[in-house]
């Protein structure tokens, strides 16, 4: 493991600022996506009656309110939240649809007539096959897909990770000793050679320089000579992929595509303890400082109570490029950096109060790839199941119109008190066929004037029509069509081949996502022109 960079306090407030720069300079425009993002997740996961809180920074719903008892309910009214989720079951048709097959990676000799070439280009497709096996390549494709349907963009992270649980190999463990080494002169003419002459040697054939057959001076010599001492166990190292979402990381969002980002920057909450594990120096100032009160509750599931919980802490991390020490208004200070870091580094910062706990050489390309769910003209493209969610909301609508139609087709009976005794008839159950006494109110009125029933509740015919021309929307907008998720094909009788036809064409459009995350694959692990430095 390489030793740590130490900085002075002063190019660390300098990078502090530059960060703070990145951070801020989108901030509004950030929190407007964000709320996109998270609305897209909430109705993932079955939410879909929502409202913004602004004190909370996130989508609340009626489920979520904390109601203390039904009193509380009836003071609101009536509300009717069915929900009849499509958003969810259109994304893992698209999702199940495009992760049929994981792009395949292989590469291709300079020179085909090069040996060299050759077998290079076989090894790292050896390799390829063996990265994905290792990260399970299926289920990273997934979720990034999960990422680009919700979010439209997505990332990797590449990185070592060495572990004993991988295996371990042997490494010998050299040292040096102190060995006693003989060194013969001639006597005449002060020959020396150790490698070829000795006493044995003069005997035989006297000194190869002058030939004369005197007995060699020898002296003796200690000297320091490597020699293996043991052998210890080191864990393998494997390379590892991680997949983050839009509310996970930030780039800036006039950037065009991944060369144009200046800086990228991953925020992580996790545990006080996680963390002060890993930054030891840091204990008391992880253990005081508490979680931020941006973006933290985009990024949970949860948004009660998650101030008062004391027992995390956000990481950020920050890649920046050389072009980003530009931030950096005073020459010197940025002079420095850039002599320092002149590919770029990765800086930590811990906490609300952004505590510096390190600094490494690492390149922004090196480690990130960053992958659109379709065209657009800036790294941020929307979503691929973005035109679902208000066909989602209509399609709500509806149907709870419909569910309170049909409560409401069984009309309200009205009747006079003096006509019909209710304590009385709250007593027993109302059964067909079941014979009450009753009296007319005033002498001369019919029985049926004591009574009043309201008109039903009926349901337009344009309703059913309404909402089947919503399915076909949802379809048509994200290309959802019955012959992926195996629906009703639309002839009275298919065969096989027009099934696969029918499929192929409906997937047709999609093909955009796979061309654009087929470029996100490792392929800078293993190029055949590039060494696997650092892995």
């Amino acid at each position: 493991m390489p030793d740590k960079i130490k900085l002075t306090d002063e190019l660390k407030d300098s990078l502090k600022d530059i960060i703070k720069s990145c951070e801020k300079e989108d901030e509004g425009i950030r929190k407007a996506m964000s709320r996109q993002w998270k609305k897209a997740e909430e109705f993932w996961h079955g939410q879909q009656f929502l409202f913004w809180s602004a004190q909370d920074q996130g989508w609340r719903s009626p489920d979520g309110m904390g109601f203390d008892d039904d009193n509380d309910i009836e003071e609101l009214g009536s509300f009717s939240d069915k929900v009849v989720d499509i958003y969810k079951a259109h994304g893992e048709s698209i999702i199940s649809a495009l992760a049929a097959q994981v792009p395949a990676l292989r590469f291709l000799p300079d020179d085909a007539d090069s040996t060299e070439d050759t077998l290079t280009a076989r090894t790292y497709n050896k390799i390829a096959d063996l990265i994905q096996r290792h990260n399970k390549a299926k289920l990273v494709f997934l979720r990034a897909l999960f990422y680009l349907a919700n979010n439209g963009i997505v990332a990797s992270y590449r990185y070592k990770e060495s572990d004993e649980s991988y295996g371990t190999y042997k490494v010998p463990v050299y040292g040096k000793e102190m060995q006693e080494q003989s060194s013969f002169t001639c006597p005449d003419c002060d020959y020396s050679d150790e490698a070829d002459w000795s006493v044995d040697a003069v005997a035989s054939a006297g000194c190869p320089q002058c030939g004369s057959p005197d007995t060699p001076k020898e002296k003796k010599t200690k000297q320091e000579v490597p020699v293996q001492l043991s052998t210890e166990d080191r864990p393998k190292t494997r390379v590892k992929l991680d997949i983050f979402g839009a509310l996970h990381f930030k780039v800036p969002y006039y950037a065009r595509n991944q060369s144009e980002c200046t800086y990228l920057g991953l925020f992580l909450d996790q545990g006080k303890d996680t963390v002060c594990e890993q930054f030891p120096d840091l204990v008391e100032e992880i253990q005081a400082d508490r979680l931020e009160n941006t973006d933290r509750f985009a990024r949970s599931s949860f948004s009660l109570d998650e101030v008062e919980n004391k027992g995390m802490v956000t990481v950020s991390k920050w890649w920046l490029r050389p072009a980003a020490f530009y931030r950096e208004p005073l020459e010197h200070q940025r002079k420095q950096l850039q002599k320092k870091f002149p590919k770029g580094c990765r800086v930590i910062l811990i906490g609300k109060e952004r505590h510096f706990a390190e600094i490494e050489d690492e390149q922004l390309d090196d480690r990130w790839e960053i992958g659109q769910a379709g065209l657009g003209t800036f790294i941020y493209t929307d979503a691929i199941l973005r035109p679902l969610i208000q066909i989602q909301e209509m399609r709500n609508q509806l149907v709870n119109l419909i569910i309170e139609t049909i409560e409401h087709g069984i009309p309200s009976e009205f009747a006079r008190p003096d006509v019909l005794n209710f304590s009385e008839y709250n007593k027993y159950e109302a059964v067909p066929g079941y014979v009450y006494k009753a009296l007319p109110g005033r002498p001369g009125d019919k029985l049926g004037d004591g009574f009043y029933t309201s008109n039903r509740a009926t349901l337009s015919r344009e309703v059913a029509m309404f909402l089947k021309q919503l399915d076909q929307d949802a379809q048509f907008a994200i290309g959802s069509f019955p012959s992926i998720y195996g629906g009703p094909s639309e002839g009275k009788s298919r065969t096989f081949a027009e099934d696969a036809a029918s499929r192929q064409m409906a997937l047709q459009r999609r093909s955009i996502v796979l061309k654009q995350i087929a470029h996100m694959r490792p392929s800078h692990f293993c190029r055949p022109n590039n060494s696997l430095k650092g892995y």
